[in-house]
């Protein structure tokens, strides 16, 4: 049975494209690949090509008949766009040998090129859908077991004859378009390449460089023009305008500093620097006019900007928000629809879970955002970090309310007591750490963990705290005397998460074994084992009726369990990648999960023979 979930995100975002009409803005991600309509940035998008596998790059012909991308299992797919049909598969390209990591069509739309992790271009013909011929641009050496350095940079001459490459060892080569032999190359003084652009007149070529700077060479002669001190970082991407100022076109430069820098492709003069961006620049696009320039960074928002045509500047026009890089953990509201998500890009965002919508979004003070948990009355929520950092703030508004100062590596899982006296952690230094909540002082740190703890829970009684650890043992703790009262070997490995029933008497643990283990307090000793996993399992979560399990595993799925028969109840598919964090809303009419997709999926609780699952479990 099929069990349609409810999206809330849009997942990652891995590039971006204007169609060559410039009606609208195409966006490639773990989803598929988006249009978003030029005109009205706010309405919602369109998933025009779903992909259960992430899509690293896209491509429109010429003609914007046909989009291509690249995936991680490295083949290349192309589809026919009609407006008002489904887009059809035209092509699927394979050998490549790793993830594709660029794709382009030729100024007339008649072959397209890609290049890969295996440090091999090639080249097709369309409409025969057959490989033309292969360009290895960067000479290998056998005795290297890594193999060939990848190309990133791709780019064709605007008259279609050239192709040109750029590769590790810092050149930039063309090759002929018609045969794929060598013609002639520019040379960058070793800094490898990330990103090749070729300006609209063919006359120069630009590289983005990992030291930091951007190269821009005469196309006929080979001769280096100007050296731009473009970033403090790598230089990711470069771009140009096709519109003419008084300055000439513009090139734009990209950087993992969160810095776009505009810059006279004729004198490489500076011309200014759009801020804004939180983290490293991932894509960016000019329209097709020259007018706007989208570009989109690591925190996934696409920051879309109105370029001045006289003086090459250009000012903030809007920002799309609803992207998400992967979800680590997510918290249900004890009392309202709402969800919070943490994510890698360090940003919190609050869900409406009934309409789908984003409430609210923050951004982090760490690195990235590991866990978050709400306090049991809905006013504070818990924010670990990736940098150690561990902090109270108040759920309406942001507002710091308490700093923890004890962790030393990423904050892993939080945890409240019962009554929000207490706030549990866990570190990846090895010690989980128990706060006072009012005072901010520490009431316990344990220290007897061999390997970074993973996950905390408290009793729902107030009496045991438990805590997992990579070291596959799951300790449990009488949290009045502070005493080991239980010490369960999972003999699985890593045990990633831990859950308690709601009357207190079960705990559960979700192990890398693929299983999710079930020991009882009163016995001390394992009780049952929940097999059907993959994969690890990375997450569970106890459902109101004390008998209702949900395990979220990395094969992509969320599997629904009787905890007293073992039984598997459902099977609620994710993407295809990991599902990373699972949870019942309080009123357990629905369950959501978190995937390295950078979605948040959001069933209702299932029927299971007719009966929502938790009363299936409990007539079993």
């Amino acid at each position: 049975m099929t069990h349609e979930a409810r999206l809330l995100g849009r997942g990652r975002i891995t590039d971006l494209a204007w169609t060559p009409d410039g009606r609208a803005l195409g966006v490639a991600g773990s989803l598929g690949i988006w249009l978003y309509d030029a005109a009205n940035l706010d309405a919602p998008p369109r998933l025009a090509v779903p992909h259960d596998d992430p899509l690293l790059n896209l491509a429109f012909s010429p003609d914007g008949s046909l989009v291509a991308a690249g995936t991680e299992r490295g083949t290349v797919r192309v589809w026919a766009l009609v407006k008002g049909q489904q887009p059809a598969l035209r092509h699927v390209f394979e050998g490549f040998y790793g993830q594709v990591d660029a794709v382009t069509f030729s100024p007339d739309g008649a072959l397209l090129a890609a290049s890969g992790q295996d440090g091999v271009v090639r080249v097709w013909e369309l409409e025969r859908g057959r490989q033309r011929f292969t360009i290895s641009p960067q000479r290998h050496d056998p005795d290297n077991e890594d193999g060939p350095p990848p190309v990133y940079g791709l780019s064709w001459m605007p008259d279609g004859k050239l192709l040109a490459t750029g590769s590790f060892d810092g050149f930039v080569r063309l090759w002929d378009a018609a045969t794929g032999a060598f013609v002639r190359e520019m040379h960058g003084a070793g800094a490898w390449i990330a990103h090749i652009a070729c300006s609209p007149n063919g006359a120069t070529l630009a590289a983005a460089r990992v030291d930091g700077t951007a190269w821009v060479w005469d196309a006929q002669t080979g001769e280096d023009l100007f050296i731009m001190e473009a970033h403090a970082g790598v230089t990711e991407r470069v771009v140009y305008s096709t519109r003419w100022g008084t300055a000439g076109p513009t090139l734009a430069s990209c950087g993992s500093d969160g810095e776009v820098v505009l810059w006279s492709a004729a004198t490489g003069d500076y011309l200014g620097s759009l801020g804004g961006h939180a983290g490293g620049v991932i894509a960016a696009s000019f329209s097709p006019d020259g007018g706007r320039i989208a570009v989109a960074s690591w925190d996934h928002a696409i920051c879309v900007w109105q370029v001045d045509a006289v003086t090459g500047t250009a000012q903030l026009a809007h920002t799309v928000q609803g992207h998400m890089d992967s979800v680590h953990t997510l918290a249900w509201h004890p009392a309202e629809p709402l969800l919070v998500t943490a994510s890698d890009e360090d940003v919190l965002r609050i869900w409406d879970a009934d309409a789908g919508t984003l409430r609210a979004t923050r951004l982090g003070e760490s690195l990235a955002l590991r866990c978050v948990a709400y306090s049991p009355d809905g006013a504070t929520l818990a924010v670990g970090g990736q940098d150690g950092s561990l902090r109270l703030e108040d759920a309406a508004s942001g507002a710091l309310l308490m700093a923890f100062d004890g962790h030393t590596e990423p904050v892993l899982d939080l945890a409240f007591s019962a009554d929000g006296a207490w706030l549990a952690s866990a570190g990846a230094d090895n010690i989980a750490r128990v706060w006072d909540v009012e005072s901010g002082q520490q009431v316990r740190a344990l220290t007897e963990f061999a390997g970074r703890v993973t996950g905390v829970a408290f009793s729902p009684d107030g009496s045991l705290l438990a805590a997992a650890a990579e070291d596959g043992v799951v300790r449990v703790y009488d949290v009045f005397r502070w005493e080991r009262v239980h010490r369960f070997p999972a003999d699985a490995g890593v045990v990633h998460a831990v859950a308690f029933s709601p009357d207190s008497s079960v705990l559960a643990a979700a192990c890398h074994n693929r299983t999710v283990r079930l020991w009882g307090m009163e016995e001390g000793s394992l009780i049952g084992a929940l097999r059907g996993h993959r994969a690890p399992a990375l997450d569970v979560a106890f459902h109101a009726d004390g008998r209702t399990v949900a395990s979220a595993g990395a094969d992509g799925d969320v599997r629904l369990w009787d905890a007293l028969t073992d039984r598997e109840l459902a099977v609620l598919e994710g993407g295809g990648t990991a599902a990373t964090t699972v949870g019942f809303s309080a009123d357990g009419r629905r369950v959501a999960a978190g995937g390295a997709d950078g979605v948040v999926r959001v069933w209702d609780v299932p029927e299971v023979g007719g009966e929502p699952a938790s009363d299936a479990a409990a007539a079993s």
